[in-house]
């Protein structure tokens, strides 16, 4: 089974590193064709098999990895392929979905404690059960509202005090050569002098 962050790092360092490897793989229409086919068939387990089906927990976990790193790859690697119409509010959810994509541990960490704690405390508090499509939507905005809220108020300062008390170790500057600087009257050669204080 393919883990999660590996994969995600792994396609993180084909983007900075080797962001050339990306493009032959999507450098024509066909490629990017036959990349959204098998994206779309990766990510059919969701649909096709039931949550707890042991085929869905083992390849169908993996299936659906690679079909949302495909999805990722897509979307960083195409453009101008939407019809105006469609691009201006397909690029202001693409902006939201970044700002949301800062925060994804937290958003991890946090989804299935509200999911145990927050409907108990809905149902105990309020009296509220909602139906299926409700439940997501509230399991969904809460999970990320509650992820963003705790990375501000923990993770953020964290960060902050880190980078005080230990600052990143600068990339070593290759030492400049002596400076030079021209001492020529008309009476004599041409003299460089190299001004280096010991």
């Amino acid at each position: 089974m393919l883990d999660g962050l590996f994969f995600g790092v792994l396609l993180g360092y084909l983007q900075h590193f080797r962001s050339d490897f990306l493009q032959n793989l999507l450098d024509s229409r066909r490629k990017i064709i036959a990349a959204a086919l098998l994206m779309v068939l990766l990510l059919s387990p969701v649909w096709l098999l039931p949550q707890r089906n042991k085929l869905m927990l083992t390849a169908g976990l993996t299936s659906v990895c690679l079909g949302f790193g495909i999805l990722l790859m897509l979307s960083l690697r195409i453009r101008g392929v939407l019809p105006t119409l469609l691009a201006k509010p397909c690029a202001v959810l693409g902006s939201g979905m970044a700002t949301i994509g800062k925060y994804p541990y937290p958003i991890y960490l946090w989804h299935e404690p509200f999911r145990v704690v927050g409907f108990a405390l809905l149902r105990k508090l309020f009296g509220f059960s909602p139906g299926p499509w409700p439940h997501f939507l509230i399991y969904l905005s809460a999970t990320i509202l509650v992820g963003v809220v705790f990375s501000r108020l923990m993770e953020y300062p964290i960060l902050k005090l880190r980078d005080r008390l230990l600052p990143a170790v600068p990339k070593a500057i290759p030492a400049k050569p002596a400076e030079k600087s021209l001492d020529w009257r008309p009476d004599r050669p041409l003299i460089t002098t190299n001004r280096v204080r010991p």
